[in-house]
């Protein structure tokens, strides 16, 4: 039964992630879409992902909202007092951006200071390289010393976020796609996806995790869906199921012995072909390799389901 549930799951999650929604919502891209569900989205005042709503301008005050949604800390936003000390800009705005922005005047070390005569502008519209920072942040990089202002965009490209490099101000659609590059994005522990962070935080649930990053495609923002995978690509999609969409973490493979002589030691697919063939036992011939094991059935330990080359 646990199998069969489990199947239902990944077919669902695959659909998720190749954007096979229902046509009522057609109007709304992808990635706006699945930012939505992941409930990252969240419309205007909490009212919906609409159609209108991906061509809104993005305001500097949700770069907050999306940092502290993020960072697992909304709930200290939310009970944040709107009357609280604030920037010298935020009187006769709505409660709701006066409470963000006051939760940001008391948070300085999330980054939002604002300008030199006390002002923030936070109904002006936000920057991709305001976003790309608040994703990064969010990541666990530290400003001023994983990377400064001005290396934003370079530095972001490098962690896989580069479809919006070089852009100014952007709309909502355009934030999706910064968040579905930033949730594939390594966070500073080198290990960890964004995403991963998210389960660890309560913020999305692994299942949500596994359809979002189960496969994650390049780093260019391409999937080459044409191309034929590897078994290398194979192996990582298939434990990234099975850990709920997260990364292994190098405790979980450290200890494990290489079994194949065809694996370089430093390739990016060796946790998890380690995880993936823990508990072979039998003695390994020395034609044996990751190419042509193709009916060897290796134990994964993850959720005790074997994966069959």
């Amino acid at each position: 039964m646990r199998k069969k549930r489990s199947g239902i799951a990944f077919i669902l999650a695959i659909a998720l992630v190749l954007g096979m929604l229902p046509a009522s919502v057609a109007a709304v891209s992808i990635d706006a879409q699945n930012m939505a569900s992941l409930g990252l989205l969240r419309g205007v005042d909490g009212g919906g992902v609409n159609d209108a709503y991906p061509a809104m301008g993005t305001e500097r005050y949700q770069a907050v909202v999306i940092m502290a949604r993020l960072m697992g800390i909304e709930a200290q936003l939310n009970q944040t007092d709107p009357n609280a000390e604030n920037f010298t800009d935020t009187a006769g705005k709505s409660e709701y951006v006066r409470r963000v922005m006051a939760f940001a005047k008391a948070n300085p070390q999330l980054g939002f200071v604002g300008f030199p005569d006390g002002s923030f502008g936070a109904l002006d519209q936000a920057t991709a390289q305001q976003i790309y920072k608040v994703l990064l942040v969010s990541n666990g990089y530290v400003e001023n010393h994983d990377f400064n202002w001005g290396q934003v965009f370079d530095f972001s490209a490098t962690k896989g976020m580069s479809r919006l490099h070089g852009r100014g101000a952007i709309t909502n659609d355009q934030l999706a796609t910064a968040l579905t590059e930033g949730l594939r994005s390594r966070s500073a522990d080198g290990v960890n996806t964004l995403g991963s962070l998210l389960v660890a935080r309560g913020v999305i649930s692994q299942s949500q995790a596994a359809a979002a990053g189960v496969f994650l495609g390049y780093e260019d923002g391409t999937f080459r869906p044409d191309n034929t995978a590897t078994r290398y690509e194979l192996v990582t999609a298939l434990v990234r199921y099975l850990l709920g969409g997260e990364n292994p973490t190098e405790e979980m493979w450290a200890d494990i012995e290489l079994r194949f002589n065809d694996v370089p030691g430093g390739h990016w697919a060796l946790p998890f072909v380690l995880l993936a063939s823990e508990g072979y036992t039998e003695p390994l011939e020395e034609e044996h390799t990751l190419v042509n094991m193709n009916t060897r059935s290796h134990y994964c330990p993850v959720y005790r389901y074997s994966i069959v080359w």
